[in-house]
């Protein structure tokens, strides 16, 4: 595994078609969880994008009880 090697993810709550899409449950879990969980065979670091505004904080809430990094606009948040 490189330590230069980050693989961000983008997420955002806000959309005109489908707001919340993110978080929509698949099978019981949110989407984002999914490919999150896919992502961790790749054995680099994973980071989630998205706005730090109050209406992802669904998004960075859940980064934080599945031990993922979130950064919002203006930096590392959690």
């Amino acid at each position: 595994m490189s330590d230069k090697t980050v693989l961000i993810v983008q997420a955002r709550m806000e959309s005109t078609r489908f707001p919340g899409k993110v978080l929509a449950p698949i099978l019981g879990q949110p989407m984002l969880l999914w490919q999150l969980e896919r992502l961790k065979q790749y054995d680099y670091k994973t980071v989630v994008a998205s706005p730090a505004t109050e209406e992802n904080s669904e998004i960075r809430d859940l980064c934080n009880r599945h031990g993922y990094a979130w950064m919002g606009v203006g930096g590392l948040v959690s």
